[in-house]
């Protein structure tokens, strides 16, 4: 396996704050074929969150912690380059975070509108009546 690296720390666009302590990237060599590059290069990337050394309020970390448990782990391997590969896993882990600390929106029920009920049942009658006239009778 490749090295472990400590990278800078990080904000999300909710305010959660990821310290440099919270954060391992891990390099391996990527799959598949390439030849001579993917056969030197460590270039897919395995970037992991602590989650408990991360600051955020406590609604946040119990939406976290449900979705995520203790660490959210990212890899990312769409690069030939290492460095870009670290900013692409860093951006979706950011993106993972701010959709999971997101608060689940509530449903509002609504009923439909008279007119899309009129229109409704007028298309149905129309239907039935279609399929009516295909039918065979057999007079005896």
């Amino acid at each position: 396996m490749g090295k472990t690296y400590v990278v800078e720390p990080l904000r999300t666009a909710r305010g959660i704050i990821v310290p440099d302590a919270a954060i391992s990237v891990r390099f391996a060599r990527s799959g598949g074929p390439g030849g001579q590059h993917v056969n030197t290069a460590s270039s897919k990337v395995h970037l992991s969150i602590d989650l408990a050394s991360c600051e955020m309020p406590e609604a946040i970390r119990s939406r976290l912690e449900r979705s995520f448990g203790d660490h959210l782990t990212v890899t990312c391997e769409e690069s030939r380059s290492q460095w870009r590969n670290r900013q692409l896993a860093q951006a979706r882990a950011m993106a993972a975070l701010d959709a999971a600390a997101a608060p689940a929106t509530r449903r509002v029920a609504t009923k439909p509108k008279r007119s899309a009920t009129r229109k409704r049942l007028e298309e149905k009658a129309r239907r039935s009546e279609t399929k009516r006239l295909r039918q065979v009778r057999i007079d005896d």
